[in-house]
């Protein structure tokens, strides 16, 4: 039993000793044979010209772009970068070869730079390095010619941002590609006709979602050279996520415009109310800077939020100026005009049902201010006497017993005339102060009124203008892009 066993291992020690030779005998035919091939293909091989035997023949190139993620949208400066994989496809009819001799290669790898590439350049690019993904790349040979080109690339392209609708804007990028030194009598660019392959290995972006891409070639000719020009068009749409700033900008504006309201409930002569009103004006203020921090500088789009902002701002603005207005009534106390009873104390009062306490009731029959005259001391003249003795108060002459308690009985008598004729004149002035104090608490009360309506009329058409405006934008781009997609199909 040991000695079968022995011989077994004996026999698998040998048959893998005998795989090993074999395998490194092939990979050095192979070596040698790549080799033979690379020195047979390139020996008089110039990068620099065009692969053809004839000149006048067109070299078709095929591209496709696999998008990987989008790296940024900058919305301010009006640039967005992807990540994307390349592939371009061409003959090369200098690189042909038969497998057979040569150990039966069928595929042979060469740096891009060592063979002829087109130069398919991104137009409208933003980056100063746009073709740093052609370095350090290889390419795939085949035996008849065929030449496939695989490559990583960063794009920074240029794009016309639309922010109408922010935060549920729309974006339409185009990626334009072409040769920039050939024409299409020697480049003839195509794309590859699969659609589903740009999308298959996208990574979902957090911010934007990439709702689709399309493509088509256009040749177009210059008015500088009469040869035709064949470009690929990458049309790519991107739909904005809107719920970070729903839950971070709208939401929070809409709470300070409803808590500026707060402001006309607080009572006329309290002085936080200006200092709340500042407070929020200054926030919203932070909030709009935020939003135009997100935005393009351009006159042309300005957006819906940008607007809606600015209407809470103005009205902010006017409830700080009305809160100092409602201020100052409330410390007036000279008598209220006529007018201003009947508008405020009478009208607004019972439309706005504010029912204030019954001013004259409140303080007894009210005498007008106007007729009450401030006592001042003076010297009290008496009439003449039963006995027929004239008596003068304070002039010397000698007074009579009766006479005497006469004069001091008018003087208590005038004493109490002139305080009452205070205490008059004192409730006439709290009586008139009252009055502007309900005028000022009236005025609230319908300030308050306008500015829900105009709260609520903003942020009602913020909502429906967004909302239906962004699907019927969408649409419209949805729209667009079938009609171009069904002309090229056609063409």
């Amino acid at each position: 039993m040991i000695t079968m066993r022995g011989k077994e291992s004996r026999v698998f020690k040998i048959f893998a000793v005998i795989m090993c030779l074999c395998t490194v005998c092939f990979c050095e035919n192979q070596t040698a044979a790549g080799k033979r091939l690379h020195n047979y293909l390139f020996h008089d091989y110039i990068r620099e010209i065009r692969p053809v035997h004839n000149a006048s023949t067109a070299t078709p190139v095929i591209m496709r772009m696999v998008l990987r993620n989008l790296l940024t949208m900058d919305t301010p400066e009006q640039v967005f970068s992807v990540g994307a994989w390349l592939k371009f496809k061409w003959t090369d009819e200098f690189l042909t070869w038969n497998p057979d001799e040569f150990d039966g290669i069928q595929r042979l790898l060469v740096p891009v730079n060592g063979i002829w590439s087109p130069d398919i350049t991104l137009h409208h690019n933003a980056d100063a390095d746009f073709e740093q993904y052609k370095p350090d790349s290889f390419a795939a040979l085949s035996p008849d010619g065929t030449v496939i080109w695989f490559s990583p690339a960063i794009y920074t392209v240029v794009c016309r941002m639309w922010v109408k609708w922010f935060p549920f804007d729309v974006q339409v990028c185009d990626m334009v590609f072409g040769s920039w030194a050939y024409h299409g009598l020697e480049i003839d660019l195509y794309p590859e006709e699969s659609i589903d392959a740009f999308t298959h290995r996208y990574i979902a972006n957090g911010i934007w979602d990439m709702v689709d891409i399309r493509f088509k070639r256009e040749v177009v000719h210059y008015l500088c050279c009469p040869e035709p020009y064949p470009e690929v068009h990458f049309t790519l749409v991107f739909k904005r996520s809107p719920a970070f700033y729903i839950y971070y900008m709208i939401v929070p504006c809409i709470l300070l415009s409803i808590l500026s309201l707060l402001v006309f409930y607080l009572p006329p002569d309290c002085g936080e109310k200006l200092t709340l009103s500042i407070t929020n004006l200054l926030a919203l203020v932070v909030f709009q800077q935020m939003i135009a921090a997100n935005m393009p500088p351009t006159s042309e789009d300005s957006p819906i939020i940008g607007t809606y902002f600015l209407c809470m701002i103005v009205m902010v603005c006017a409830s700080v100026m009305a809160t100092g207005v409602v201020m100052h009534l409330s410390s007036i106390s000279r008598p209220v005009p006529q007018w201003v009873k009947c508008v405020f104390l009478d009208f607004l009062s019972r439309v706005l049902c504010v029912s204030p306490v019954n001013l004259n009731d409140s303080q007894g029959t009210s005498t007008p201010r106007s007729t009450i005259q401030n006592p001042s001391a003076k010297d009290i003249y008496l009439s003449k006497e039963d006995d027929g003795t004239e008596v003068v108060n304070n002039n010397g002459v000698t007074q009579g017993p009766v006479s005497r308690f006469n004069s001091e009985l008018r003087e208590v008598l005038d004493t109490l005339h002139f305080i009452k004729t205070d205490l008059t004149f004192k409730n006439a002035c709290k009586l008139d102060h009252l009055q502007w104090r309900w005028v000022a608490i009236i005025c609230d009360r319908l300030l308050l009124h306008i500015f829900v309506i105009f709260m609520v009329v903003c942020t009602l058409w913020l909502s429906l203008a967004i909302v239906l405006g962004s699907e019927e934008a969408y649409d419209e781009v949805k729209r667009d892009l079938d009609t171009n997609w069904y002309n090229w199909r056609q063409r």
